[in-house]
């Protein structure tokens, strides 16, 4: 507790597994995911050189 309020973190994280989602939900977290870009246009990809 600071002051009058309750502190909230935030941890950047690709993904969560499973076991991780439990533990946090166990103490009263959560979990969302955010994405800051929109997804790449599959059409407009330059060719493989492989």
């Amino acid at each position: 507790m600071v002051g009058t309020g309750q502190v909230r973190g935030i941890l950047a994280a690709p993904s969560i597994t499973g076991a991780a989602r439990k533990e946090l939900e166990r103490h009263g977290l959560e979990f969302a995911e955010l994405t800051a870009l929109p997804p790449p246009e599959r059409g407009n990809m330059q060719p493989s050189l492989f």
